[in-house]
């Protein structure tokens, strides 16, 4: 399902995989995995918050809210993540803890595409 949909915004992913849960019984199980998995993104990021300051918090509020953007396809988030983080010093860099995807699965291909340079 996500190598079909490489292109796709995120938002019609996530509704493909609800129609696909509902077309195979498992909308319950699902709702709740989901509900669950979004507590655990929701607590990370509040402890996160409270325990990051200056550029490494700025860079990490800037990924959390590129992954909160559903009408971007996996690809494109993958993207403006590495380039918020190619800016950061490598000291900086490594105190920002990496944000768990919203969908389960492996990264898009275009995840290890040589940036554009700007």
């Amino acid at each position: 399902m996500l190598a079909e949909s490489e292109d796709k915004p995120k938002k019609a992913i996530k509704e493909a995989i609800v129609k696909w849960a509902e077309a195979n019984d498992l909308k319950k199980i699902y709702e709740e995995s989901t509900s669950e998995h979004y507590k655990k993104r929701k607590a990370f990021h509040d402890v996160v918050v409270e325990n990051l300051a200056g550029k490494a918090l700025e860079a990490f509020k800037k990924i959390w809210d590129i992954t909160q953007d559903d009408q971007l396809t996996r690809g494109e988030e993958c993207q403006q993540i590495n380039a918020v983080l190619s800016e950061l010093k490598t000291k900086i860099r490594h105190m920002v803890p990496l944000v768990s995807p919203q969908i389960s699965g492996p990264p898009s291909h275009r995840c290890f595409e040589p940036q554009e340079e700007f």
